[in-house]
């Protein structure tokens, strides 16, 4: 078995961790960053992975299915984005993300 796989995973994990380190404690405007990385996450998913989704499922599953997973996908991250705890919360779903990203 390959630990290649875990090791990008944890690559890109300690990258998104040194990423949010910097800006926490260089950036004074935080918010503008942060709007701006959101901005550009949400349009690489919607412009370049959902029709790579739709093409590679496309005799799986209907594009309305896709569609509505994706909705409800970006409606529970809004709603655990709006917890009390929210940055942590926020801090490790990144965290987690870019590790299935890496894998």
């Amino acid at each position: 078995m390959s630990l290649l796989p875990l090791a990008l995973g944890l690559a890109a994990s300690i990258s998104t961790y040194a990423d949010g380190m910097f800006i926490m404690r260089f950036i004074g405007s935080r918010a503008l960053v942060f709007g701006l990385t959101s901005g550009l996450v949400i349009g690489l998913a919607l412009l370049d992975l959902l029709p790579q989704a739709l093409e590679s499922a496309a005799d799986l599953y209907d594009p309305t299915t896709i569609a509505s997973v994706l909705a409800a996908g970006m409606g529970l991250y809004l709603l655990l984005h709006r917890l009390p705890a929210n940055g942590a919360v926020g801090r490790i779903t990144l965290l987690l993300h870019s590790l299935m990203d890496g894998l």
